[in-house]
C-alpha cells in the first residue's frame, strides 16, 4: 500500500466520524432571515479530489445537504463533483434514484461559478435557479458542465441568464437536450457566439465526446406546453423564452408577454421580469433593496436638502455583495455603508472588540496575508507571506504536504517542512477556520501556532467548525498557550491517540467558545499521569494547561514571569501587575520601577527627558535635546535636526548648533536668528512675515538659506542695495530715474532737490522721481526734462520775454551779471541795498497799525462774551419739537461725507475697545485745522480682514446712520478712509441712557421717564417707516444728548427691510433679554420684535436701570415667559402705564401695537405724568431746577470745552454739509461771541422741561432748542466717569459677521450694599434696586466675565 492510499483512507475515516452528529446542526442557511435572500457560503474546490476524492457517497452527499438546504443564494460558485451512485445488487446496474439531490431546489442565484464535474448521477436538477452571476469563474467559465459519463439532463427551467463568462459543456455523451432543444441565446445574449463553447472534445481521453450517443438514441422531445425549447422532456422542465420575443425598441432587450403583448423589461433588471417596473425583475442588474431594483443601496446617511447636512437614513441598508441589507452577515466584515469580506488597504479591524468594523489604522496595519486554500509548501515560497499578523482565510494541513507531491495541474510542490511551519509564529488572528488532521506526519505539537490569540469563524468547516485538530498520530501537545476566542463555530479534538493535557482545559471557558465543544478519543488521561506528564504546579489548577511545564499554564496559581508561571515576582528588576499577576521587567533605563516602559521608572539610569505629561529614561539626550544635569530638555523647533546647546533659537552657545533656516539681525554683525519653513524652503521668509527680506544662501551658522535684510527702501528685494534693476528692489516710496544711461535708477524716500515728481505716489504703488537736467540747480527742482523746465539754474540761465528760464553754462556778454543763477544787465547787488530800505520803513507802519487794531478787538470781544455768556444764562434748552414727519422740517441728506484724514486728529485716550474694533476721542476740523475743532468719537477696525468683510460692515453700518435723519437718532459726521475705515460720529458727554439713570436716579423724576420714553418712540417710529428693524434696542443703546433729550444709537445690527419683506432673517449672536417671545423659535426680526424690546426698554427706564430678568438663565426666562409669565409692575408704574407695556408684550405678533399707537399713548401720558408714574419724593420746581443744575455740573471734561480760548471748539451744527444734528436751533451762536462759557449754569425761564405741555408739537410760541454753547456742551466740572464708555465699535470677526463680546448681555453683578431706587417702598413690596453702578453703556467694552447663560441664544 503506497503512502498516498493510506492518507486518503486515514482521511476517510475522520470524515466519518465528523458526520457522526449529525443533529448538532440543522441545514438551515448559516445567514437566513425573514424577507431577505438565505444565503450560504460556495466553495473553490475547484476538480480538487483533496477532500473529496474516495469519500464514502452517502458522507459526502450528506456534507452538500448541510451546506446548501434552503439556500435560496449562493455567495461563491457552486461545486457539484464526483457524487456517486449506488449499484443495485440484484442487477449490476446503477441506481440512480439513491441519490437524492433535492436540497438544491430553493438555489436562486449562484454568484460565482457552476461547476457540475465528474458526477455518476443521470439527472441534475436546479428548477429555481435563474441566474449566475459569474464573479468568480472556472477556468473563464462561468458555467462549466464537464466529464459526465451517465448525465442525461441538467433541468434548469428557471435558468436565464450568465451575467459573466462562458459557457462551457464538454464530455457529456448522454446531454442530447442541450444540443437539440436548450436556446443559448436566450441564456447568453448577443454574444453567444463568443461565450458558448459546446463542441469541443474532452482533455480527457477517458471520456466520450459531447453527444456522443444522441444520435442513436430517440429523438429529444419537448412537453406540448414548451414548445420547441426545454432542459427536459417534463412539462415543468420548459425553458423561458424572453430575449428573442423583444422588439428593436427595447433598450434593456429583455421582454415580458401580457395579454398576448409583448412588453419591455425595466433596464435595471438582469434575466428578464414578471412584468413592467423595477420591482418585476427576475433579478437585478445592480442591487436589490426591499424587493426592488435599485441603482445604489440607500446606506446609512442622507442629504437633508433643508438643512443642507447630511443626517441619519431612516431607512439605512449596507450594501453587501448586489442586495442592500438591515445588518451585514455574520460572515462579513463593515466599512462604512458596505459589507466586506477584507478590509481596504490602511483599515483593519480588531477582533477583540467583536464589532467587525474596518477602522483606521493607527500607524502601520497589521500585516495580512491570504490564505484561500489547503496549506502547502508553494504558500511559504512566496516571501509576502512572511511575518504574517493575520491569516485572511483558513488554515488547514492535511497529511499528504508532508511529503512531495502534485496538484491538479500536475505541478511539483515540495514536502512541507517545520521550518516553513515556524514561520507561522507571528500570526495572531485567523479568520476563518483551522483544520489540522495530518495522520502520521503531524508534528509533535503546535507550538508554530503558539502566538494564535483568535479564531474569528466568519467560516465555518463544513458549516460548523472553526477548531478541528483530529486524527494526528505524533501529536503530543496543543501548545495554544495564547489562544483565548474562539469567536464563532464548533471545537472538536479527537482521535489524536499520543495527545495528552487536552482534556485538562475547560475549552467553552478559556476559548469563550460559541458553539460546541467535544474532546474525546485523545491519549487516556490516567496514562498521561503514569508518565508524568501532568500540569506544573504552578498552574491554576481549574483550568489546567496546553502542554508540559510552567509555561503551559493557561492561567498562573500565583504569577507568570517570561511566559512562566512562579511563587512569587523577583524584589530586583521586576515590578509586579498585580491586575494580571504578572512580573514584568524593569526597562534597561531604569535603576528602579513602579510600572511598564521607560515612563515607569522611579529613578533613571542616565539621564530623563519629558515627553507630554510624562518622562521617559534614556541612554543620552537625543540630538532634538540638550542635557541640563541628567534631564533633557528641547530645543527650540527651529533648530530642526541640528541639535543645540540651550533653549534659545539662535545660533551659538545657549542655542542652536546651527541653523537650517535663519534671518541676520543686522546687516553688520554675525548673529543668526534660527527660523521655521512651512512647506517650501525657497518661501521661508515670506513664511515668517520677513517681507523685506531677501533669501541668500547659507552662512556660517545656517547651512541652507538666510534671510536679509532689504534696503530701507525696498519693499522686498532680491539681493541688498536701493538699485531697482540690480537689486530688483520694489520701491517703498519713489523711483528715481536719472536722464544719463551710465546712472542707475534707485529707490529713495523722497525725490529731493534736483528732481521732479514724474507719477504721484499711491498705496498701492510707488511714485516715480525723474532727474533734471544737468543745467539746472541740483538744490532746486524742475517741470520737465529740458534746461529750459528748470527751478532754477546751476551755472547761469536767460528769461525770455515771456518769463520762461532757460539754463545755460555761462552768461552771455549781453548779460554779464549772474544773480541765483539767472544774468542781469544791471548788478542785483545794488538793487537789493535799495529793496531793504523801503522794506524797514513798511515793517515799522505795518507793526503801528497791527497794534491799535489788536487793542480795539479786544476790547469788544471780551464786551461781546459777557453779553453771550447772560444770554445763555437766560434761555436754558428746552423740549424739542415732536413732529419728525414734516417734510418742510429738515432736509434730508442722505449722503455719506468722506473726511480727508488730514482733517482729523486721534487722541491715545480710548472710550472703549473690542475684540476687533476700538473707539477714541479726537477733534474733527471741518476746514482745516486752520479753523475751528468739533469734538466728535472714532471708531477704527483694529484689524483688517483678507476678504474685507469686517470693512464691508462698517460701511454698511456708516450707511444706515447716514440715511436716517432725526433728531432722536443718532448722526454720523462722516467716515474716513485712512488706514482702513472709520466711523465718525458726534461726542456726547452725558454717556448712555442706562448709565446715566442710575447714576443720576434721585434726581430724575416721572416726566424726565416718560419723556425719554415718548423721544425713543418717536426715533423707532421713523425707523419703520423708513422700513428699517433696529434688532438691538436697549437702554444701553441710547444716548444722552442732553438730560431731556436722547438719541437712538448702535445700528450694528440694524436691518434694511427690502421691498414687500415683512421681516429679516439673521444670524450670529443676539441678546436674549430683550427678544420677542417668537425669536426663541426663529431668529427672524421685524416691527413686532422691536416692539417687545421697546417695552423692556422702557421698563428699564421706569426702574431707572434694572436690570429685567435678574439672575435668570436663558432657559429659564424662555420657560418663565412661555408660562405666562411678563416682568412684574415696578411699584412707582400707575395700572394704565404697565397695561401699554403689556401690549408691547404680548404673545401674537400681530396683537402689539405699532410705533405710531405707543407715541401717542406716550404723549398723552407726558402731558399729566404725575398721573401714570409715581415720585417718591415729589419736589417742587425750583429744588427740581437745582437737582437738574446737580446733574450738569457733575460732568465737566476739557476735551469738550477746550484747551484754551485760542482754540474755540464749533458747534457740529455750522459747518456746512458735515452738520450731524438735524435738531433745530434756538439761539444761533454769533461769531463775535465765543461759543462755550467757562464757568455759569443754565436759567431758562422760557425752558419746556417744566412746561405743562412739554412734548412739542408746533404750537405757537413754543420754543425749539437745538444744538447750542448751553445745550449741546454744558460746561461740567469733576469728572470724566461717565464719558468713557459710550460708543459702540464696529466689531466683527473673520468671517465678516458682528460679533458680541459676553459682556454684551448686560448682567451686572449684584452688590449686597445696593440701596433701593425707592427710598420711600414699603418692605413688602418689591423695591427694583439699582446696585449696578458699573458703566454698562457700551457692552463692547466691559471687560468682567459674564455667566455663560447671559450669553448667547
Amino acid at each position: 500500500m503506497d503512502g498516498r492510499l493510506l492518507w486518503r483512507i486515514l482521511l476517510l475515516f475522520a470524515l466519518l466520524w465528523l458526520a457522526e452528529p449529525l443533529e448538532w446542526r440543522r441545514g438551515n442557511c448559516a445567514f437566513w432571515k425573514e424577507n431577505t435572500p438565505c444565503i450560504c457560503s460556495g466553495t473553490l474546490n475547484g476538480r480538487s479530489t483533496t477532500v473529496t476524492w474516495s469519500q464514502d457517497r452517502h458522507v459526502r452527499l450528506e456534507q452538500l445537504r448541510r451546506q446548501y438546504i434552503n439556500c435560496t443564494v449562493v455567495y461563491g460558485s457552486l461545486e457539484l463533483t464526483h457524487i456517486e451512485v449506488d449499484t443495485n445488487n440484484a442487477t449490476g446496474e446503477l441506481d440512480f434514484d439513491s441519490v437524492d439531490l433535492s436540497f438544491l431546489q430553493n438555489i436562486e442565484e449562484i454568484t460565482g461559478y457552476l461547476l457540475i464535474y465528474s458526477n455518476a448521477v443521470e439527472a441534475i436538477a436546479l428548477p429555481r435557479l435563474k441566474v449566475v452571476w459569474g464573479d468568480e469563474k472556472f477556468e473563464g467559465a462561468g458555467v462549466q458542465i464537464i466529464n459526465n459519463a451517465n448525465l442525461r439532463f441538467v433541468s434548469m427551467p428557471s435558468f436565464r441568464s450568465l451575467e459573466t463568462g462562458t459557457f462551457n459543456v464538454s464530455g457529456n455523451p448522454h446531454l442530447c437536450h442541450f444540443r437539440d432543444r436548450v436556446a443559448f441565446e436566450e441564456i447568453l445574449g448577443h454574444d453567444l457566439n463568443e461565450r458558448l463553447s459546446i463542441e469541443d472534445r474532452p482533455a480527457n481521453l477517458r471520456f466520450l465526446p459531447n453527444f456522443h450517443f444522441c444520435d442513436a438514441e430517440p429523438p429529444t422531445n419537448c412537453s406540448d406546453d414548451c414548445g420547441d425549447h426545454c432542459w427536459g422532456p417534463k412539462e415543468d422542465e420548459c425553458q423561458i423564452v424572453y430575449r428573442s420575443i423583444c422588439p428593436t425598441r427595447c433598450d434593456s432587450g429583455m421582454c415580458f408577454m401580457q395579454n398576448g403583448e409583448t412588453k419591455c423589461c425595466d433596464r435595471s433588471c438582469a434575466g428578464g421580469c414578471y412584468g413592467e417596473g423595477k420591482r418585476e425583475c427576475t433579478a437585478c442588474a445592480n442591487f436589490l433593496q426591499d424587493d426592488e431594483c435599485v441603482d445604489q443601496c440607500n446606506g446609512l446617511t442622507k442629504y437633508d436638502r433643508i438643512k443642507g447636512i447630511t443626517v441619519e437614513h431612516d431607512r439605512k441598508r449596507y450594501t453587501y455583495d448586489r442586495y442592500c441589507v438591515e445588518k451585514c452577515p455574520e460572515e462579513t466584515l463593515i466599512q462604512g455603508d458596505h459589507c466586506v469580506v477584507h478590509c481596504s488597504p490602511g483599515y483593519s479591524h480588531d477582533p477583540e472588540k467583536n464589532t467587525r468594523e474596518c477602522e483606521k489604522c493607527d500607524g502601520v496595519c497589521p500585516k495580512k496575508c491570504t490564505l484561500d486554500k489547503p496549506l502547502d509548501a508553494l504558500w511559504f515560497q512566496n516571501p509576502e507571506n512572511r511575518d504574517c499578523t493575520v491569516i485572511d482565510g483558513f488554515l488547514q494541513i492535511m497529511t499528504h504536504v508532508f511529503g512531495n507531491h502534485s496538484d491538479n495541474d500536475m505541478r511539483a510542490i515540495p514536502a512541507l517542512t517545520d521550518e516553513d511551519l515556524a514561520t507561522l509564529q507571528s500570526v495572531k488572528v485567523i479568520t476563518e477556520f483551522v483544520y489540522i488532521s495530518s495522520g502520521d506526519n503531524s508534528p509533535h505539537d503546535l507550538s508554530f501556532l503558539k502566538n494564535l490569540e483568535v479564531i474569528e469563524g466568519r467560516r465555518l468547516l463544513n458549516q460548523r467548525h472553526a477548531l478541528v485538530v483530529a486524527s494526528n498520530t505524533n501529536l503530543r501537545e496543543l501548545q495554544l498557550q495564547k489562544l483565548r476566542w474562539i469567536r464563532k463555530g464548533d471545537v472538536l479534538v479527537n482521535g489524536n491517540e499520543w495527545l495528552c493535557f487536552a482534556d485538562s482545559v475547560p475549552l467553552e471557558e478559556v476559548l469563550r467558545v460559541n458553539g460546541s465543544v467535544k474532546v474525546a478519543n485523545n491519549r487516556d488521561p490516567r496514562h498521561c499521569e503514569e508518565r508524568g506528564l501532568v500540569c506544573a504546579a504552578s498552574c491554576e489548577p481549574r483550568l489546567g494547561c496546553w502542554g508540559e511545564g510552567p509555561s503551559m499554564c493557561v492561567a498562573c496559581r500565583h504569577f507568570k514571569k517570561h511566559g512562566e508561571c512562579v511563587g512569587h515576582c523577583p524584589i530586583e528588576g521586576f515590578y509586579t501587575n498585580s491586575t494580571a499577576r504578572e512580573c514584568l521587567a524593569c526597562h534597561e533605563q531604569c535603576e528602579a520601577c513602579s510600572g511598564p516602559g521607560d515612563t515607569g521608572c522611579l529613578r533613571c539610569r542616565n539621564a530623563s527627558m519629558r515627553v507630554g505629561e510624562r518622562t521617559r529614561c534614556v541612554a543620552e539626550c537625543p540630538k532634538s535635546h540638550y542635557r541640563s544635569g541628567a534631564i533633557c530638555l528641547p530645543c527650540a523647533e527651529s533648530c530642526y535636526e541640528n541639535g543645540c546647546t540651550g533653549p534659545g533659537a539662535f545660533a551659538g552657545a545657549g542655542g542652536c548648533n546651527l541653523c537650517k533656516y535663519a534671518f541676520r539681525l543686522d546687516n553688520v554683525t554675525a548673529q543668526f536668528q534660527c527660523i521655521m519653513a512651512l512647506e517650501d524652503p525657497l518661501e521661508v521668509c515670506r513664511d515668517n512675515n520677513l517681507t523685506n527680506y531677501y533669501l541668500s544662501g547659507g552662512a556660517s551658522l545656517a547651512d541652507q538659506y538666510v534671510c536679509e535684510r532689504c534696503n530701507s527702501e525696498c519693499l522686498s528685494c532680491r539681493q541688498f542695495g536701493d538699485l531697482v534693476e540690480k537689486s530688483e528692489c520694489h520701491c517703498r516710496h519713489f523711483e528715481l530715474r536719472s536722464n544719463v544711461a551710465s546712472e542707475k535708477t534707485r529707490c529713495v524716500s523722497d525725490c529731493g532737490p534736483g528732481s521732479r515728481i514724474e507719477v504721484n505716489r499711491t498705496m498701492e504703488r510707488a511714485g516715480v522721481c525723474r532727474r533734471c537736467h544737468q543745467l539746472c540747480d541740483q538744490k532746486r527742482s524742475c517741470s520737465g526734462p529740458f534746461e529750459a523746465d528748470c527751478d532754477a539754474c546751476e551755472f547761469a540761465g536767460v528769461e525770455d520775454a515771456y518769463g520762461t528760464l532757460k539754463c545755460l553754462p555761462e552768461c552771455p556778454p549781453e548779460l554779464p551779471y549772474p544773480d541765483e543763477g539767472v544774468c542781469r544787465e544791471v548788478d542785483p547787488r545794488w538793487e537789493e541795498q535799495k529793496r531793504r530800505q523801503a522794506m524797514y520803513l513798511w515793517i515799522a507802519a505795518i507793526l503801528v497799525a497791527t497794534v491799535l487794531v489788536c487793542g480795539v478787538l479786544g476790547y469788544y470781544a471780551k464786551k461781546n462774551r459777557r453779553l453771550y455768556k447772560q444770554e445763555l444764562e437766560a434761555n436754558p434748552p428746552s423740549i424739542p419739537p415732536q413732529d419728525p414727519f414734516d417734510p418742510s422740517d429738515e432736509p434730508n441728506m442722505s449722503r455719506l461725507i468722506i473726511i480727508p484724514g488730514e482733517n482729523l486728529t486721534r487722541f491715545s485716550e480710548k472710550l472703549g475697545e473690542g475684540a476687533f474694533g476700538v473707539v477714541f476721542k479726537g477733534y474733527l476740523y471741518p476746514k482745516g485745522k486752520s479753523s475751528g475743532k468739533v469734538p466728535v468719537a472714532i471708531k477704527y477696525l483694529k484689524t483688517i480682514t483678507h476678504d474685507g468683510s469686517a470693512e464691508k460692515e462698517m460701511l454698511e453700518e456708516a450707511g444706515l446712520m447716514a440715511s436716517m435723519h432725526h433728531k432722536h437718532l443718532l448722526k454720523i459726521a462722516g467716515i474716513c478712509l485712512v488706514d482702513g475705515v472709520s466711523i465718525v460720529t458726534p461726542y456726547r458727554i452725558y454717556g448712555c441712557l442706562l448709565e446715566f439713570l442710575r447714576k443720576h436716579q434721585k434726581n430724575l423724576f416721572a416726566r424726565d421717564l416718560l419723556l425719554y420714553c415718548y423721544q425713543i418712540a418717536d426715533a423707532m417710529e421713523y425707523l419703520h417707516q423708513n422700513k428699517m428693524v433696529h434688532r438691538d434696542l436697549a437702554a444701553r443703546n441710547v444716548l444722552v444728548k442732553r438730560p431731556n433729550y436722547v438719541e437712538v444709537t448702535d445700528f450694528g445690527l440694524a436691518k434694511m427691510l427690502k421691498k414687500d419683506e415683512e421681516s429679516v432673517e439673521v444670524s450670529g449672536k443676539v441678546a436674549p433679554k430683550w427678544l420677542a417671545l417668537e425669536c426663541f423659535e426663529k431668529k427672524a426680526f421685524n416691527e413686532q420684535t422691536d416692539v417687545w424690546a421697546f417695552g423692556v426698554t422702557c421698563w428699564e427706564v421706569l426702574t431707572k436701570g434694572c436690570v429685567p430678568y435678574k439672575n435668570m438663565s436663558v432657559d429659564a426666562m424662555r420657560s418663565f415667559l412661555e408660562d405666562g409669565n411678563r416682568l412684574e409692575t415696578p411699584n412707582n408704574v400707575s395700572q394704565q402705564l404697565y397695561s401699554l407695556l403689556l401690549l408691547c408684550w404680548l404673545t401674537h405678533p400681530k396683537t402689539r401695537p405699532s410705533f405710531s399707537q405707543l407715541k401717542t399713548k406716550l404723549e398723552e401720558f407726558c402731558r399729566q405724568p404725575n398721573r401714570y408714574l409715581k415720585d417718591v419724593s415729589p419736589k417742587d420746581v425750583a429744588q427740581s431746577a437745582r437737582d437738574m443744575q446737580r446733574i450738569l455740573e457733575s460732568y465737566n471734561d476739557s476735551f469738550v470745552v477746550g484747551a484754551s480760548d485760542d482754540e474755540p471748539i464749533i458747534d457740529p451744527n455750522f459747518y456746512g454739509a458735515s452738520s450731524f444734528d438735524d435738531s433745530p436751533q434756538g439761539t444761533p451762536p454769533s461769531p463775535s461771541k465765543p461759543l462755550l462759557p467757562r464757568t455759569g449754569r443754565l436759567r431758562s425761564s422760557g425752558s419746556t422741561r417744566y412746561d405743562t405741555d412739554p412734548v412739542y408739537k408746533g404750537r405757537p410760541g413754543a420754543l425749539r432748542v437745538g444744538i447750542d454753547d448751553g445745550n449741546y456742551m454744558t460746561p461740567i466740572s469733576c469728572c470724566q466717569k461717565g464719558a468713557t464708555n459710550f460708543y459702540t465699535p464696529v466689531i466683527v470677526d473673520e468671517t465678516g459677521r458682528t460679533e458680541l463680546s459676553p459682556a454684551y448681555y448686560n448682567e451686572p453683578a449684584t452688590s449686597g450694599d445696593a440701596k433701593p431706587l425707592y427710598e420711600n417702598a414699603p418692605e413688602e413690596t418689591h423695591s427694583y434696586e439699582n446696585a449696578e453702578m458699573r458703566t454698562v453703556s457700551n457692552p463692547s467694552y466691559v471687560t468682567d466675565p459674564v455667566s455663560q447663560k447671559e450669553t448667547t441664544l
